[in-house]
C-alpha cells in the first residue's frame, strides 16, 4: 500500500499477453504494442469512425471478464458499426496516473472522446499515493506509511490493536479520518480532471463515469459528490442509482463472489448503462 516505488509505465512490461489467475478464473488475453488489452491487429480509421478511449482501473481493463468481454469491448459490440472503443484501463491506476499517461503516451492514439471511469477505490488509493507529487522521473514514490506497517504485515497482535483498539481500517485511518480523506480526494481528482479538460477539452469530448462496486458496500456512496466539483461541460455518467440498484439486487449473478470483479454478464450490463447515457439508446 504505502512506500511503493513502481515504474511510471508499469503496464509496458506486459508483452504479447496478459494473464489473469484467481481462485475463480484463469485465462490470458492478447495485448497491443502498448501493453493494453486490445486486439493488436486492429486498425483504427478515425475519419470514418467514432473512437472512444476508456481510461480506468481493473474494472475498465476487464479483470474477471474473458477476452472480448471487458466493458469497452462490449460497449463497442452493442453500439453502431462505426463506433470503436479503445481499452486503456490498467490495473491499479487512478486519474493522476491516467492523465499523466495520456499526455505521455495515449494522446497519440487516434480518438475523439475520452472516458474516465472512477470508482471508490480511487478515494482509498489517494491516501497511500497522493497526487502529482508521486511522480519522480521514470518512477513513482507513494506516501510513507506508519512506522508499524512492517510489523502489521506479520503480527496478528498488532492487527488486533490497530483495528480493535485504535479503530483504524486497512490503510490505518479511523472513520473520521477517512471522511476527511474522501473530501480531499474528491477535490484533488476533480482538479485533476478539470485541468485535463482545460488542456484537451477543445480537442476531444470528455466523459466521467462513476462506477459502483458490484458487491455490498454501505460506505461506498461518496463518489457522486464529485459531480458539482467538475466543469459543467464534462459529461458525467452516474451509475450509482440504476446500475447500483441492479447490482445490489443481483448479488453473485453479475460478479465473482470471491474476487469481487464483474463477470462477463456484469461487464455487459456495465457497458449497456454507459451506452444508454452516452448514445441516448
Amino acid at each position: 500500500m504505502y512506500n511503493q516505488q513502481p515504474p511510471l509505465y508499469y503496464f509496458e512490461d506486459r508483452k504479447d499477453t496478459i494473464f489473469y489467475e484467481q481462485a475463480e478464473f484463469s485465462y490470458f488475453c492478447l495485448v497491443d504494442s502498448m501493453g493494453l488489452r486490445n486486439d493488436p491487429n486492429r486498425r483504427i480509421k478515425p475519419n470514418n469512425q467514432r473512437v472512444f478511449l476508456f481510461l480506468g482501473d481493473s474494472f475498465t481493463e476487464g479483470v474477471g471478464g474473458y477476452c472480448g468481454k471487458d466493458m469497452p469491448s462490449q460497449f463497442e459490440a452493442i453500439t453502431s458499426k462505426d463506433t470503436i472503443a479503445i481499452n486503456a484501463g490498467i490495473v491499479g491506476s487512478d486519474p493522476f496516473f491516467q492523465t499523466r499517461w495520456y499526455r505521455d503516451k495515449f494522446k497519440e492514439i487516434p480518438h475523439h472522446e475520452v472516458v474516465f471511469v472512477l470508482n471508490d477505490s480511487d478515494l482509498v488509493e489517494f491516501v497511500t499515493r497522493g497526487g502529482n507529487e508521486r511522480f519522480r522521473g521514470q518512477t513513482v514514490q507513494y506516501k510513507k506509511g506508519p512506522w508499524f506497517e512492517v510489523v502489521y504485515q506479520y503480527s496478528h497482535v498488532v492487527r488486533a490493536i490497530v483495528h480493535g483498539l485504535l479503530g483504524q481500517n486497512h490503510i490505518f485511518l479511523t472513520r473520521q479520518a477517512m471522511e476527511v480523506n474522501r473530501s480531499d480526494a474528491l477535490r484533488a481528482y476533480a482538479e485533476c480532471i478539470n485541468a485535463f479538460y482545460k488542456e484537451f477539452g477543445d480537442l476531444v469530448k470528455i466523459h466521467v463515469v462513476l462506477q459502483p462496486y458490484p458487491f455490498e458496500c454501505p460506505h461506498c456512496q461518496g463518489l457522486p459528490e464529485i459531480i458539482p466539483l467538475l466543469n459543467e461541460d464534462i459529461h458525467v455518467v452516474n451509475l450509482f442509482v440504476d446500475f447500483g440498484k441492479e447490482l445490489q439486487n443481483n448479488q453473485g449473478r453479475l460478479s465473482w463472489s470471491v474476487d469481487g470483479h464483474f463477470n462477463d454478464a456484469g461487464y455487459r450490463r456495465f457497458a449497456e448503462y454507459i451506452r444508454r447515457s452516452m448514445m441516448g439508446i
